[in-house]
């Protein structure tokens, strides 16, 4: 999934950090603090996506997940109810294709204008053990539906995004034909929330016949109702997992040289997602926040 909620829901954050809004504890942060934290969430990235390879710990973690939906399909094709035709249904911003490289080529940036350009492009590379995956289900007479909450942030939202996206999944090496499989908010359905629509879609599946065994998305919003497994693929681009949560802050930094955050904001929750994945090790006597802040992969 990839959408702007993100990005507006930091910003709403961010600015209750610089107005002192917030009710906790505050630290003054500097720019360069701001910058070589940065710096780490982009050299971990760097090192977990390492180029999509199949040896990158990103790829290798979705395939740890993949082999569990295999192996159940498997069990449900064993116990096939012939009125029901199985399908699964895949998100497709950074599930079924990667905008990793993009976020590499443009610095980690993440504005709407770079969303709008991303969402255009048909040459995003697939992930490939999301196109195997595919693949095999194709192979298995296993329908597969593409859910995405595509929407124009440049002009009207309700610009059609259907032939750019055919054309990036088939570039991408997805069998598919035409857009009969592909399901993008138009008209009153922009206007939903995205775990709303994708819902509403496989209702809509659900209703016309088809078994949805498997749903499998990036983001929470991707998974719900109406499937009988819910797969959350990792993202550290975007979303609740995000590593990226200085990036904003630092880029609200222009002007000035210092700025006040909470240890209990978004940065605070960053801070802990880097110590976790052994960006830094945290000094004693130090708060989370002002550990990240000193830390460059580990290095004081």
């Amino acid at each position: 999934m990839f959408t702007a909620v993100f990005h507006f829901a930091i910003s709403r954050v961010i600015n209750n950090i610089i107005k002192g809004n917030n009710m906790h504890r505050l630290n003054i942060v500097t720019k360069d603090q701001a910058k070589n934290a940065t710096l780490a969430a982009h050299d971990f990235l760097k090192s977990y996506y390492n180029n999509l390879h199949n040896d990158s710990p990103y790829i290798k973690e979705i395939e740890k997940q993949l082999a569990q939906v295999k192996s159940y399909v498997e069990k449900r094709l064993l116990d096939k109810d012939l009125e029901k035709q199985f399908a699964v249904t895949l998100d497709i911003d950074d599930t079924a294709i990667s905008h990793y490289p993009s976020f590499l080529v443009e610095n980690f940036e993440n504005s709407l204008a770079q969303i709008d350009q991303r969402i255009r492009k048909t040459d995003n590379p697939a992930i490939i053990p999301i196109l195997d995956l595919y693949q095999w289900l194709n192979e298995h007479k296993i329908m597969v539906f593409f859910i995405s909450y595509r929407i124009s942030h440049k002009d009207n939202p309700e610009k059609d995004l259907y032939p750019s996206t055919l054309q990036n999944l088939q570039n991408a090496g997805y069998q598919i034909t035409d857009i009969s499989h592909i399901y993008l908010p138009t008209g009153q359905d922009t206007a939903l929330k995205s775990d709303i629509f994708k819902t509403k879609v496989r209702k809509e599946l659900h209703e016309k016949g088809y078994k949805i065994i498997a749903n499998i998305g990036d983001q929470p919003s991707d998974l719900g109702d109406y499937a009988e497994v819910n797969i959350l693929l990792p993202n550290k681009l975007y979303g609740p997992d995000s590593v990226l949560g200085w990036k904003p802050i630092l880029n609200h930094m222009k002007n000035t040289e210092s700025i006040q955050v909470s240890t209990s904001s978004v940065v605070q929750s960053d801070a802990e997602k880097l110590s976790k994945q052994g960006i830094f090790k945290p000094k004693e006597n130090r708060d989370l926040a002002t550990n990240a802040l000193e830390v460059r992969f580990g290095k004081y």
